[in-house]
């Protein structure tokens, strides 16, 4: 089974790591993310569970309009990822939309 015409939003942020040289700032990061996500550029593609579902992404800047779907949906069992260090061994989770929002760090059941 397979979600067709699907939009996602995602939220995402950076952190500095103890690696970070003295030219390295958060600001010198966030200029080039931002030159490169206007521009629809990644190091590598991303994709939806496998690479056979590549993600196209266009940043979007100022408002993001709220979501038009109430209520809460279960959208049942879904593959998270493949434990290969583990015998290739699935790892699955359930993650419910709420108000058409699938909030990840919530959702994760193993």
């Amino acid at each position: 089974m397979l979600l067709k015409n699907v939009e996602y939003i995602i939220e995402a942020h950076f952190e500095m790591t103890e690696e970070a040289g003295d030219e390295d700032s958060e600001e010198k990061h966030y200029n080039i993310f931002l030159r490169r996500a206007r521009k629809g550029q990644c190091h590598m593609r991303p994709y939806l569970g496998c690479r056979e579902f590549p993600a196209y992404f266009e940043l979007v800047e100022g408002e993001i309009e709220k979501s038009c779907l109430d209520g809460e949906v279960d959208l049942g069992w879904m593959l998270w990822d493949i434990d290969f260090k583990n015998g290739m061994r699935s790892i699955f989770f359930r993650p419910k939309m709420i108000n058409g929002i699938i909030d990840t760090r919530r959702d994760v059941e193993f």
